[in-house]
């Protein structure tokens, strides 16, 4: 292999890692936000006892584990991704 098609195969890698880095970054601004959103909508709604604020909030942090997850999900294949790049 000659060193310029070395060359352009480490650039290339290293346009495909900042590429994956990117979405990364973009995916853990995703989390952040679906985090703050929320808080926003707890303190929005100064949970009481009763059972209709206990149900929504069951069903918030029911919607947000969900996000979690797939955001978790598309971030492990994106680190997969980075992997077999480096490699």
């Amino acid at each position: 292999m000659s060193w310029l098609m070395l060359a352009a195969a480490i650039v290339s890698l290293l346009i495909t890692q900042t590429v994956v880095m990117r979405e990364y970054t973009l995916l853990n601004e995703s989390l952040a936000a679906a985090n703050r959103e929320l808080s926003a909508f707890l303190a929005g709604r100064g949970f009481q006892s009763d059972g209709e604020d206990l149900q929504a909030l069951r069903g918030a942090v029911e919607d947000q584990h969900n996000t979690n997850a797939q955001l978790e999900r598309e971030l492990e294949q994106v680190r997969g991704m980075l992997e077999d790049e480096t490699e």
